[in-house]
């Protein structure tokens, strides 16, 4: 049996260098069956097993009106960093485990990974991973897109329960196929008279997807896997846009 393990975060801000992780949440699927095995999460409330709670107790309101986690709920019940890297160590060295898959996943990585963690599996992310950009939207859009039931936003271990779920509308091997091509950038080649043509060919003035930190000289731009490079030059010459394959600059964090 293949399986797979969708994770979400929940933190108290937007950066890996100064914010914390406060929620950990995690859902197993057998990935050939398309069906959920497990589910479950925790809170984390410091770095080390003999590290009394720390600042991150105290959730900012910001971070408090998302995810409507209580400051209690963390102090109360939390775990160390290191406690929950080893209860993911343990989640992924479960038989048959083949990737773990998250929505806007660089993020999540980029939080884990801050906390000393990393995934020892290929990475599926549901928003660049899915055909024909299917993912580029907010998690609650594309599991409407996909019927998957949408409820308790932004709770880790139910948006992990939803990432799966979306997932595994799809065959497990074309998505992990897609997870491995890389990710490139490629601009329409349009005068100022023709702006329209690249909006309707869904093309961005400079940022190459709407999720992505990533810039570029100001050109329209789109971002897409390797894989649909070819079909795409060829549906946007039809429509009468030549295109060219940008440079992939440095990634920014």
């Amino acid at each position: 049996m293949r399986a797979l393990v969708a994770i979400d975060t929940e933190t108290g801000g937007l950066d890996p260098a100064v914010d914390k992780i406060v929620e950990i949440g995690y859902a197993v699927f057998d990935a050939d069956r398309r069906r959920l095995m497990s589910v479950g999460g925790w809170f984390v409330n410091r770095a080390k097993d003999t590290d009394p709670p720390d600042a991150r107790c105290e959730i900012p309101p910001e971070a408090f009106a998302v995810n409507q986690i209580e400051a209690d709920w963390v102090r109360l019940h939390g775990i160390s960093e290191e406690t929950a890297a080893r209860r993911l160590d343990e989640l992924f060295a479960l038989p048959g485990v083949e990737a773990i898959v998250g929505h806007n996943f660089r993020f999540d990585a980029a939080m884990l990974a801050a906390m000393g963690w990393a995934s020892p599996v290929q990475a599926i992310d549901t928003m660049t991973d899915l055909p024909m950009g299917a993912g580029n939207k907010s998690l609650a859009y594309v599991a409407l897109d996909h019927k998957v039931l949408s409820f308790f936003g932004h709770r880790a271990a139910r948006d992990s329960v939803q990432t799966g779920k979306i997932l595994c509308t799809y065959q497990f091997d074309e998505i992990l196929a897609r997870s491995k091509s890389p990710q490139v950038i490629l601009a329409a080649d349009v005068s100022f008279r023709e702006n329209d043509k690249a909006k309707r060919l869904f093309f961005h003035w400079e940022r190459p997807n709407r999720f992505d930190n990533v810039r570029v000289p100001k050109a329209w731009v789109k971002s897409l896997k390797e894989i649909d490079l070819r079909d795409e030059q060829v549906r946007c010459g039809k429509a009468g846009v030549m295109t060219h394959v940008v440079e992939m600059p440095a990634a920014t964090n």
